[in-house]
């Protein structure tokens, strides 16, 4: 309607509910701690980027993160420590939308946190465990530039 390709909204009259959904996750579908840490530790296994991909993981797991906020986030919002407790600051995610979909016609769009004001942080404190993993992600990443040609 707002950009002028309707003369009418074609929805009006429409009368629809959404279906009442279970909103809740089943316990016994989530990986309880002692397996996800065997999870991680598998993926760390993997070559060439298993450093990587737990770190990704890890995110989704230690810091509750989704997805998309996990590919945008940068070194420069990880306040890690070599020990004790970090902090990461989300401002944002990545969504992969296709080409057609987005309004500069890039393949993926940066859009603000879920359900929060456009220029919004979301700081998450993470525990040791996982800063460590994400010191050793970074410092992978960075070994492998510094060898590329």
């Amino acid at each position: 309607m707002e950009k002028g390709y309707f003369a009418e909204n074609p929805l009006k009259g429409l009368r629809w509910q959404a279906p009442a959904v279970n909103e809740e996750v089943d316990p016994a579908a989530v990986p309880n701690p002692a397996q996800v840490l065997r999870l991680l530790e598998a993926v760390a296994r993997q070559r060439g980027r298993g450093a990587h991909l737990e770190a990704f993981f890890g995110c989704m797991y230690f810091a509750a993160m989704r997805p998309a906020e996990v590919i945008h986030v940068r070194i420069e919002q990880c306040h890690l420590q070599k020990t004790g407790w970090g902090m990461l600051n989300l401002s944002g995610g990545v969504a992969t939308s296709g080409k057609g979909w987005t309004d500069d016609g890039e393949v993926h769009e940066v859009h603000s946190l879920k359900r929060r004001a456009a220029s919004a942080t979301r700081p998450v404190p993470i525990p040791p465990q996982f800063v460590r993993m994400l010191l050793t992600a970074f410092e992978s990443r960075r070994t492998v530039s510094s060898s590329s040609p």
